[in-house]
């Protein structure tokens, strides 16, 4: 009912159903105000003549007690004082002149005689003796729970002997007498006092029941009003009547239904001949409705198919200019939608600079892909990218990667899917089982490391992939894509070109998962620790320090290798956090080691985040002061990798620190890529040779040229050498030769927790001290020197 049509049905029926509605209702509203008037008239009219009735029964009740009291034979009755005889004269005149109520009255007030027993007993209380010079009595009265017309007489011989109470019961039989004369309802409401006795009236019960109880709550009114009984609706004129005794109530009403009766037909013709007009109001607005918004209704039908998605029918409309243009403009409207959907699909499942599917585009190609025989997937990684984009800019790096979706989509043909799922990432799935994929991925590796043609620029260029079959039953694609996800983590993890997903992966990337969530536990409930390992000078095995290690004992998993959750913790950018609570703890551990007069540096490890932390001397020495140590007593390594990435804010860091006294380390000299100008320029204190170098020095020729390149290189600097690894006497005595200054490793002390080193430390100084004596007595000291700062 929202269309134009019916609205414009609506809108003419409306109008006319109004103006037939207003001209009922107020009709009927005259009709209804004519009624109330007459019926007010009516009941005043009923009213008056109620009281002409009651005057009426109020003489002839009179005459009845003068003709009672004239009679001498009942005179000498009283005055014989015979009660039984007064009692049966009395019901005998009582029952000729049709009283309901007879009592004889001594003129002091006690009953004499009365028509029933109860009525002598009651008639005592509840009606009063006229009294000489007072107005006259009520002639009304509630005796014995019923309303009466009473009259009084006085009985004399000549003096007043006795008085004759004579009354008439407004009873059942009057107020359906008094109705038929005023063509209303009668009713008579009644109380004794204290006590609510009942009523008379001509309504249905339940009406008179209602009508009593609400008579008693509501004041009397000279003037007709309109009343509900029983969701019926009466006009009421109520008046009290003057009674001796309780209460008594006059009510005239007259039924509203009743009184329209007689408008019904008007009231039915009025109702025909609008509904009559409304239906010609209807018929009329239909016809001029089809007619004019037929063109408005093919309008809508196109909408309606634009709305499903369908802009393929061209609109046609004969009639006025106005819905020709309108037309017009929604065939145009048409076409440019079907334009912009169509490339607003394509850019929600195409990457724009390959023009290879996205990640979305993906998934839904592979749902519906029906591909029969052998079936894998590659996710493929430029390894280092980053690093490339920075180095030759964002177009050399945009060329690559067009150059690198080109070389992938001969890998699927023309059938199967080749997208761009990440910055640095594509996916390409190929008709091949996944040993066959991974060798083609490593010949393309092959060729894409020998270089590849960017206009003028040659690019070496690694890769990283990750491979899963297809197998039968196939499946979902999240799932598929997970485990190239899972297999590609694992290559990277073993900086290989290649792996295929196994099902073992699986449990190796949850354990990843757990450890990196565990290791987040660990650093905020003291599940980690430091050991400490010492470093001695190779010419008198003198403690002159120790390198703070991280460990990280699990309740359940056991040790876990700073080897396998330092790379985690490096990928999920928790290493900063470890990095600040090693120095932390490192540091507060060497203010207690000093307030307990173990003399030694601690030499902490930071990673490249560290460096690029312009916070890191600041938090470095706000640590110092708090816990009171020198800052000559901490010394920093870092990696030349880590230095290297930014080798100028790596400088303007440990320059500062080194201001304030704090020494440096290179950590794993030989493994970086860093030249002798930078490392020059960087203030480096010491060197420390990295222990693949160092654990087969004395077998292997090469190692001992490099470690000897190296000594010399760190002495030409000017800086100290350290050797980690030294885990032989063979090697120990190799590298004292090649006049190394200070070794580290198993042969000299594995890494102890910080409770244990005060203990090592005094056993070494005491061992030391032992060796100086021998030394002496023997005639050859030892050189023993420390270590400088």
């Amino acid at each position: 009912m929202t269309s134009f049509k019916n609205r414009l049905l609506i809108l003419i029926v409306s109008l006319m159903a109004l103006a037939q509605g207003v001209t009922i209702v107020l009709a009927l509203a005259s009709i209804r105000n004519a009624v109330r008037t007459d019926s007010a008239r009516q009941l005043s009219a009923t009213r008056a003549m109620l009281d002409n009735t009651f005057a009426e029964r109020a003489r002839l009740l009179r005459a009845a007690a003068d003709v009672l009291v004239a009679d001498f034979a009942f005179r000498e009755v009283v005055a014989t004082r015979d009660r039984a005889t007064m009692q049966s004269a009395l019901n005998n005149h009582a029952a000729r002149v049709g009283a309901n109520l007879a009592v004889l009255y001594a003129p002091d007030g006690h009953v004499l005689a009365a028509t029933t027993p109860a009525l002598a007993r009651q008639a005592g209380t509840d009606l009063r003796l006229p009294e000489p010079g007072a107005p006259a009595p009520a002639p009304f009265a509630v005796v014995g729970g019923r309303p009466y017309q009473i009259v009084f007489a006085p009985l004399r011989a000549p003096e007043i002997i006795a008085w004759v109470a004579l009354g008439f019961e407004l009873d059942q039989a009057l107020a359906e007498k008094l109705a038929a004369l005023g063509g209303t309802e009668v009713s008579f409401i009644y109380h004794e006092p204290g006590a609510f006795n009942g009523s008379t009236s001509t309504l249905e019960p339940a009406m008179a029941g209602e009508l009593a109880a609400l008579s008693l709550r509501r004041p009397s009114s000279s003037t007709p009003e309109l009343m509900a009984l029983n969701d019926q609706e009466f006009l009421t004129l109520s008046a009290p009547l003057r009674a001796q005794a309780g209460g008594l109530q006059l009510v005239v009403q007259r039924s509203q239904v009743a009184a329209m009766a007689q408008f019904r037909e008007i009231r039915f013709a009025l109702l025909l001949i609008g509904g009559a007009a409304l239906l010609g109001a209807i018929i009329v607005a239909w016809l001029t409705g089809r007619s004019a918004v037929r063109p408005l209704g093919v309008l809508v039908n196109a909408a309606n198919q634009i709305e499903r998605g369908y802009y393929c029918d061209h609109i046609q409309l004969e009639g006025a200019r106005e819905f020709q243009q309108l037309a017009g403009t929604f065939n145009s409207m048409q076409a440019g939608i079907r334009e912009r959907e169509a490339r607003i699909v394509r850019q929600a499942t195409h990457d724009t600079l390959t023009t290879l599917l996205n990640r979305e585009g993906l998934r839904e190609r592979l749902a519906t892909l029906d591909h029969r025989g052998s079936c894998s997937v590659a996710l493929v990684d430029v390894h280092r990218f980053r690093d490339i984009n920075a180095s030759v800019g964002h177009q050399a790096g945009d060329a690559l990667l067009q150059a690198l979706a080109a070389r992938l989509s001969q890998f699927c043909g023309t059938q199967l899917p080749c997208a761009r799922v990440g910055a640095d990432q594509f996916v390409v799935v190929a008709a091949l089982h996944d040993t066959e994929l991974l060798h083609r991925v490593l010949v393309m590796a092959d060729e894409l490391r020998r270089g590849v043609e960017l206009g003028d620029l040659r690019l070496s260029v690694d890769i990283r992939a990750g491979i899963s079959e297809w197998r039968e039953p196939r499946a979902a694609v999240e799932q598929l894509l997970r485990q190239a996800d899972v297999a590609l983590l694992q290559a990277k993890e073993l900086s290989t070109v290649g792996v295929v997903y196994q099902p073992s992966h699986d449990a190796e990337h949850r354990r990843r998962v757990l450890l990196v969530a565990e290791l987040r536990r660990a650093l905020t409930s003291d599940g980690l620790s430091l050991h400490y390992q010492p470093l001695v000078n190779m010419t008198d095995r003198v403690a002159v320090g120790l390198e703070a290690l991280l460990r990280w004992s699990h309740p359940t998993l056991g040790q876990i290798s700073p080897a396998e959750f330092i790379p985690l913790a490096e990928r999920a950018s928790v290493l900063p956090d470890l990095s600040r609570w090693v120095l932390a703890t490192a540091i507060a551990q060497l203010g207690q080691w000093q307030r307990a007069g173990v003399d030694l540096d601690v030499a902490v490890n930071l990673s490249a985040a560290d460096f690029a932390d312009g916070g890191l001397p600041a938090r470095v020495l706000a640590l110092l002061r708090e816990h009171q140590v020198p800052a000559t007593r901490l010394l920093l390594e870092v990696t030349e990798s880590a230095i290297m990435r930014e080798p100028q804010l790596a400088a303007q860091v440990m320059q500062q620190l080194r201001t304030a006294g704090v020494r440096f380390a290179i950590d794993d000299f030989g493994t970086g890529h860093s030249s002798l100008a930078q490392l020059h320029a960087l203030p480096v204190d010491e060197l420390k040779i990295d222990r693949a170098f160092v654990l087969n020095l004395d077998r292997t020729a090469s190692n001992l040229a490099i470690v000897r390149t190296t000594i010399e290189l760190g002495h030409s600097l000017g800086l100290k050498v350290v050797a980690e690894g030294v885990e032989t006497p063979e090697v120990w005595a190799s590298l004292l030769r090649l006049g190394c200054d200070l070794a580290q490793g198993y042969f000299i002390s594995r890494p102890m927790p910080a409770a244990s080193v005060p203990n090592w430390a005094r056993g070494q100084y005491d061992q030391f001290a032992r060796a100086l004596t021998d030394a002496e007595e023997a005639g050859r000291l030892a050189n023993i020197r420390g270590r400088s700062a």
